[in-house]
């Protein structure tokens, strides 16, 4: 008898849905989750990188390109005679090319400069809350099973730090003075100083 080697059933959509994992310290109103539908219908994905032909400007995945370094090649895969309903008028990747196989989504688009700014606004909004327990709880999951050489300096680490500090902070006269403002588009809201 001979060794049989069968490749995985890749899951269909709604398995996916499914198989979130259980322990994602990432969660998610039924308000946010609205607005980040409607941000995805109006802009389309904006989690790679998104360039604007119209203006010649970036507008999502700045601080990913920095990341990147100088060994890059953008491959189109997907050009449009006429942008879809997002702007799109073409998508590929942004290939490393000291390792051929990480790809990273990339996407240009024709919109408008108003249009390129609420982008990059809804790039940033959508993404949900952190379960602070859940997160404290994988950080000492991952310290355990890596002798503490796993959690220096990494994302869980810092966004547990960052929220920790961020809930200790005391309200101040300034904080009172900021204004809310409201993206007409997605109807995510920020405030800043007048």
């Amino acid at each position: 008898m001979g060794i049989f080697n069968r490749k995985p059933k890749d899951p269909t959509f709604g398995e996916l849905l499914e198989r979130g994992h259980p322990k994602n310290p990432r969660t998610i109103t039924q308000d946010q989750l609205d607005r980040l539908r409607a941000s995805m219908a109006r802009y389309g994905d904006l989690s790679g990188v998104v360039y604007n032909r119209r203006t010649g400007h970036v507008c999502c995945g700045h601080q990913r390109l920095k990341a990147m370094g100088e060994h890059t090649a953008i491959e189109l895969v997907h050009q449009y005679e006429q942008p879809d309903d997002t702007g799109t008028v073409a998508t590929g990747w942004i290939i490393d090319t000291t390792r051929e196989a990480t790809r990273y989504p990339y996407r240009v688009v024709e919109v408008t400069e108003p249009t390129e700014v609420e982008m990059m606004i809804a790039a940033n909004a959508h993404g949900g809350d952190w379960n602070l327990d859940v997160l404290q709880h994988q950080l000492e999951a991952v310290k355990a099973a890596t002798a503490g050489e796993g959690t220096k300096g990494s994302a869980l680490e810092r966004q547990l730090k960052a929220h920790a500090k961020k809930d200790q902070r005391p309200e101040t006269a300034s904080d009172a003075t900021r204004m809310v403002h409201k993206c007409p588009a997605c109807g995510h809201q920020w405030s800043a100083k007048p």
